[in-house]
C-alpha cells in the first residue's frame, strides 16, 4: 500500500473518530437527581445528588427525587423543568413549595408522583405543569395552577386543597379514592376541570368557596361524572358556586 493510501485513510479515520465523538457528545444523558436532606432551595447545586441543580438543558435531562426519609424541606426559588417528580415515600416527610411572595413555574414532563409523605404546596401564582399526576400524600394550591397534560390520581388518604382562587386543570381522565378533595376552605373563586371522565371511588367532593369569603367554586366535566360503589358526591355550596356535570 502507498504511503499517500495510507496517509489517507489515516485522515478518513481521524474524521470518523471526530464525528462519533461529536455525536456522542450530543446525546442527552438522564440524571437521576435526589435530595441529600434538610431544608434548602432547588437552586443550591450542593444538596442534590450527583451534584447539579435539576432543569433540562444543556443535554441532560432530570427525573428528581425529594425522599431522604427524614424530613425534608425544598423551595423551588427558580423557574424549572425536569423528566419526573417523586416527592415523598413512605417515612419522613418531604415538601416542595415556592418561594415566598413570589410566583414559580415546575414543568414536569412526564410524571408527578407525590406519595403519602409527600407535600407540595404552591402559591402565589404559581404553577405545576405535569403530563400525569398521582397523589397519596397532599397537594395544596393557594391562589396557583396545576394542569395536566394526562391522566390523574387521587388514592386513599391523599388531600387536594384548592384555596383562594386556585385552578386544577386534568386533561384527561380523572379517578378519586379520597375523602379530602376540598375546594374553597382557605378562599373561593376556585376551579376543578376535567376534560375526561370523573370517577368518584371516595366518599366527599367539598366545594365551599362562597361559604368561606370569596367567589364561588366551579366543577366542569366535559365527559361523566361517575360515583362509584358506596361513594358520595356532597356539593357543599351556595347559588354562587357551579357544578356543571354529566352525571351516571
Amino acid at each position: 500500500m502507498s504511503i499517500r493510501r495510507l496517509l489517507n485513510c489515516a485522515v478518513l479515520l481521524m474524521f470518523m473518530l471526530v464525528l462519533a465523538g461529536s455525536v456522542v457528545a450530543q446525546r442527552k444523558g438522564t440524571v437521576n437527581s435526589s435530595w441529600k436532606g434538610g431544608t434548602g432551595n432547588w437552586n443550591v447545586s450542593s444538596d442534590w445528588s450527583p451534584g447539579g441543580v435539576p432543569n433540562n438543558g444543556g443535554g441532560n435531562t432530570y427525573n428528581v427525587t425529594i425522599d431522604s426519609g427524614g424530613t425534608d424541606s425544598v423551595t423551588l426559588n427558580q423557574n424549572a423543568t425536569i423528566t419526573s417528580l417523586v416527592l415523598g415515600g413512605t417515612t419522613g416527610s418531604s415538601m416542595l413549595q415556592n418561594l415566598s411572595g413570589t410566583a414559580e413555574n415546575l414543568t414536569v414532563t412526564g410524571a408527578t408522583t407525590i406519595n403519602s409523605t409527600g407535600n407540595l404546596a404552591f402559591a402565589n401564582g404559581s404553577t405545576l405543569a405535569t403530563g400525569t399526576l398521582t397523589v397519596s400524600g397532599q397537594l395544596q394550591l393557594t391562589g396557583a395552577t396545576a394542569t395536566t397534560t394526562g391522566s390523574g390520581t387521587l388514592n386513599s388518604g391523599s388531600i387536594l386543597d384548592l384555596y383562594s382562587g386556585s385552578t386544577l386543570t386534568v386533561n384527561g381522565n380523572l379517578t378519586s379514592s379520597t375523602g379530602g378533595l376540598n375546594m374553597g376552605f382557605g378562599g373561593g373563586g376556585n376551579k376543578l376541570t376535567v376534560t375526561g371522565n370523573f370517577t368518584n371511588n371516595g366518599t366527599t367532593l367539598y366545594m365551599y368557596g362562597a361559604n368561606a369569603g370569596g367567589g364561588g367554586d366551579t366543577l366542569n366535566v366535559t365527559g361523566t361524572l361517575t360515583n362509584g360503589a358506596g361513594a358520595t358526591l356532597y356539593l357543599y355550596d351556595n347559588s354562587s358556586d357551579v357544578a356543571s356535570v354529566p352525571v351516571t
